[in-house]
């Protein structure tokens, strides 16, 4: 079963990616598909497994849980591990972030 995890502050997410290329080539080099990202981007769609989030902060450069929190809690620490303090340090800033995509 796929671990999933959330954007979360999809707007510097989107920001970051447009930086880095078009789209489509951000979401090949992902390995996800264009509509996927763009549904991530706009908050239309945030929650991806985790490996999805992985890669894309690989092609964007980042650490992984930079843009992405746990989004099943139950799920096995050593999978996600950069993930959890990233959900633990957004659990007292809820309403800073920007995962509905809303301008």
């Amino acid at each position: 079963m796929p671990t999933y995890v959330r954007a979360c502050n999809t707007r510097a997410l989107r920001e970051l990616v447009e930086a880095t290329g078009r789209h489509a080539d951000v979401a090949f080099r992902a390995g996800i598909s264009p509509v996927r990202l763009s549904q991530v981007l706009n908050g239309a769609a945030p929650v991806i497994p985790l490996q999805q989030a992985a890669k894309l902060e690989d092609v964007l450069g980042v650490p992984h849980g930079t843009f992405f929190v746990l989004d099943d809690p139950a799920a096995s620490p050593e999978l996600i591990g950069p993930y959890l303090a990233s959900a633990e340090s957004d659990q007292g800033n809820e309403g800073d972030d920007d995962s509905t995509g809303a301008a």
